[in-house]
């Protein structure tokens, strides 16, 4: 990627005005004493015109037709005091390839307050690229789609480009490019703060329809009056985002997200968000509002705001977030707030986790504050608070279906239902899973579950000496000693790695005397004894079968064999290192 010098490292929806009415008041630009040459070239793939110079960036923003061409950029150029339109526009989009070759363009202030699509580029078209460029300290002040590199990428490429500055507007602000209409943006960052009065704010993309985000990161301040902010790009729609992250400060109204603000069908992987987030309905600390799928991803900013407000999701409807974690503190000062999810609408979470405090009003949880969806292999270990009624340790209000699933972190409310697994059970089923924090309220308090209402319980169970607590609306009370029992499990039909009569998911493991139940995706690669943590005792096997070459004939020499290579080597020590001293999460 290129490297930032001095750093660690659907089109809007207002109706555009013509775009760039300056571009052709030719009067701002000093007069060009060979028009047309550049500093060589002939614009061809093989011969691209050459930017050496202030003169040539001027030729280039007052020659329409040369922006269908190839340009390399041979030089820095600063751009300090020199009047700045865009290159391109509406009716005619750079088309061509502007190679920026690893060099920087300085100080560029474009100030066209009454005008769309405002950036250094106004629009990239189809087949158009940008690459290998970097945009340093741009002040871009404008009205819709707004980027510090581009104020629309309508098809075409960015690539290995940056923005530092700061990017101003309306809507569809942000510090690459403000709209991402089926084009492609790869390995590139922005540090820009932005700013967007209305909303459609992003930290690199303002909105994106059918866009691609891969390989990119931005890390200034993303503020929007309105909604759908992010810290990536503030409103996705069809669009994918993959392997980036974001750890910008975000605050917004509505839909807001430490990486996307809204995904309306989108597909987000392989992300992270670190960055604290503020807003007031549907905020979260990956994203504000979810119809789309997420897997992959995780979050640890503090998320506050209002309602349906989570660690990672504030609203998700209908999708599905797989492999997730959620790490930070969530503070909502109305009802709807989770450590992951604070409100689902038929959604399927399976594989997550998160361990964040949780504070809100009601229908508050560790994991979710309300779902009727579906949940499965997932828990929750942070302190749950509610200042109303229906909280729980992993669910507040529950008519989803719940299985294999435990919390472990205590539950209190001012109000009632109260528990340590779920608050609020309705119509909802919960089986194979278990709680041990403690639970407290003003009534319908119970150990595993607080209130239930029709909804089927089984194989579940609570730590009666943890949790302090001889009673709950369903479950099976057992001690500490029993609930780090294999056989406690067993008997319900758990599904345990070793074991085939309960299943052959492998979905459960158990250090026994020492843990409770931990899924099997929990253990860290290197924990060969139990699933306890990477310590010496597992290193101590490493060195019983130290240069074992017939492993493959001795079950794995006792699991010593990590990387199954079939001996025991410098590859098994090296995994064990990787994950030293690593609990089980």
């Amino acid at each position: 990627m290129l490297m930032h010098r001095g750093l660690p490292q659907t089109r809007a929806f207002t109706a555009k005005a013509a775009c760039c009415s300056a571009c052709f008041l030719l009067t701002f630009l000093p007069a060009i004493a060979s028009a047309g040459a550049y500093s060589g070239g002939s614009g061809t793939g093989a011969e691209p015109y050459r930017i050496s110079s202030v003169p040539d960036w001027q030729e280039l923003m007052a020659t329409p037709g040369d922006w269908a061409s190839h340009f390399v950029l041979t030089a820095d150029i600063d751009l300090n005091d020199v009047p700045v339109i865009p290159i391109g526009s509406l009716r005619e989009p750079f088309v061509g390839v502007f190679d920026g070759s690893g060099h920087i363009v300085h100080n560029a202030d474009v100030n066209m307050p009454d005008s769309d699509s405002v950036g250094l580029f106004c629009r990239l078209g189809t087949l158009g690229q940008i690459k290998n460029l970097g945009v340093e300290d741009v002040s871009i002040f404008g009205r819709y789609d707004l980027g510090g590199l581009a104020g629309e990428n309508y098809y075409g490429n960015i690539s290995n480009c940056y923005s530092t500055g700061s990017v101003s507007g309306t809507s569809g602000v942000a510090g690459l490019a403000g709209d991402n209409t089926k084009g492609a943006i790869t390995s590139c960052y922005s540090s820009c703060s932005v700013r967007g009065i209305s909303g459609n704010a992003g930290g690199l993309v303002g909105h994106a329809w059918h866009g691609t985000v891969s390989n990119c990161y931005s890390t200034g301040s993303v503020t929007g009056g309105g909604s759908h902010v992010g810290g990536i790009v503030g409103y996705n729609v069809y669009g994918g985002i993959r392997n980036s992250h974001s750890t910008s400060f975000v605050s917004g109204a509505d839909y807001v997200g430490g990486l996307v603000g809204q995904s309306y069908d989108g597909t987000v992987s392989n992300c992270y968000s670190a960055g604290s987030v503020v807003g007031r309905e549907d905020v979260g600390g990956l994203m504000g509002y979810n119809y789309g799928s997420i897997s992959n991803c995780y979050s640890t900013g503090s998320v506050s705001g209002g309602s349906c407000v989570g660690g990672m999701v504030g609203y998700n409807e209908l999708s599905r977030i797989s492999e997730c974690c959620s790490t930070g503190w969530v503070s909502g000062t109305a009802d709807f707030v989770g450590g992951m999810v604070g409100r689902d609408y038929r959604g399927t979470i399976s594989n997550c986790y998160s361990t964040g405090t949780v504070t809100g009003g009601s229908f508050v949880g560790g994991l979710m504050g309300y779902s009727p969806g579906k949940i499965s292999n997932c828990h929750s270990t942070g302190l749950v608070g509610g200042m109303g009624n229906s909280v729980g340790g992993l669910v507040g209000f529950s008519a989803a279906v719940i299985n294999n699933c435990y919390s472990t972190g205590s539950a209190g409310a001012i109000g009632h239902r109260v528990g340590g697994l779920v608050g609020d059970n309705r119509y909802g089923t919960i089986s194979n899973s278990y709680s041990t924090g403690s639970a407290s309220g003003s009534s319908d308090v119970g150990g595993l579950v607080g209130y239930n209402y029709l909804g089927p319980i089984s194989g579940s169970f609570w730590d009666v000496n943890t949790s302090r607590l001889t009673l709950s609306a369903g479950g099976t009370p057992k001690t500490t000693g029993e609930m780090k029992t294999q056989s406690t499990f067993i008997s319900a039909r758990w599904d345990f790695i070793g074991e085939t009569a309960n299943g052959t998911e492998d979905i459960w493991a158990i250090c026994e005397g020492t843990n409770y139940p931990r899924f099997v995706y929990q253990i860290p690669q290197g924990d060969i004894v139990c699933p306890d943590g990477v310590n010496g005792l597992d290193y101590s096997i490493l060195a019983r079968y130290w240069h074992e070459t017939e492993c493959a004939a001795l079950d794995d020499c006792e699991g010593a064999d990590i990387d199954l290579s079939g001996a025991v080597d410098f590859g098994d020590v090296a995994a064990v290192a990787k994950s030293w001293l690593r609990d089980v999460r």
